[in-house]
């Protein structure tokens, strides 16, 4: 957000007085029932939760979604480390990525389907962050949203 928007943006937002949970998830609590209208939450979450018949859904800002990349790796010294490779390169498969998508989850391959609840990657405008930047700014903005919304 202070990529787009600038450091402003955390105030603003504190001025609209949002209902800040622990979790991701926890839009989903109050979503869910009614009580909130809008939420920034998981979209495989919530693309659950709408197959359990729930009233959500899933949409994307036009100005671009947080692309977050949960890394695999293999470990130094792993007992057995070509089993590990050879699920590395099995998770970025297009056999994977059907069954990865028919969980709710973005695959990470841009040749993907869709998964049922909204586009495939390739259509989502995304927003990155450089991993230097990441390390640079995270201690000021963390800070300064406990200073706006508390721990």
């Amino acid at each position: 957000m202070k990529r787009l928007y600038g450091v402003d943006f955390f105030q603003k937002l504190a001025d609209n007085q949002p209902l800040v949970g622990r979790s991701i998830d926890d839009a989903l609590i109050h979503l869910t029932p009614g009580e909130s209208s809008i939420a920034a939450g998981d979209a495989a979450s919530t693309s659950r939760s709408k197959a359990r018949g729930n009233p959500v859904a899933v949409s994307y800002p036009s100005d671009g979604a947080m692309l977050l990349v949960g890394p695999s790796a293999v470990l130094k010294g792993a007992k057995h480390p070509n089993a590990a490779k050879l699920l590395i390169n099995y998770l970025i498969t297009g056999e994977a990525a059907k069954v990865i998508v028919a969980e709710y989850e973005q695959s990470v391959s841009l040749d993907a389907p869709a998964p049922s609840s909204g586009p495939a990657l390739k259509d989502i405008k995304t927003v990155t962050v450089p991993l230097a930047d990441h390390l640079r700014d995270l201690p000021e903005l963390q800070q300064k949203w406990k200073d706006l919304f508390g721990n």
